[in-house]
């Protein structure tokens, strides 16, 4: 497993576990540029020069609920 950026880390964090530990795989995680999580689609993973579908699984609602219960509350 390659050593990961600690900014990168804080990222991985709020991710679902499936979504972290695969992109924690990844060679190039040092170059991820952001997470892409839309219900009802695979996760994906946008790099800086390709982007990595995540698992064959789609995102689902408690995929979000998860993200959204380590960032905290959203303002209007």
């Amino acid at each position: 497993m390659p050593k990961v950026d600690e900014e990168l880390l804080k990222l991985l964090e709020v991710l679902p576990p499936r979504v972290k530990q695969s992109l924690l795989k990844h060679s190039d995680i040092n170059s991820l540029i952001e997470a892409v999580l839309d219900l009802g689609r695979v996760p994906e993973a946008r790099f800086e020069d390709k982007v990595y579908y995540v698992s064959g699984d789609q995102v689902t609602q408690n995929d979000i609920d998860f993200v959204v219960g380590q960032v905290g509350e959203f303002s209007e």
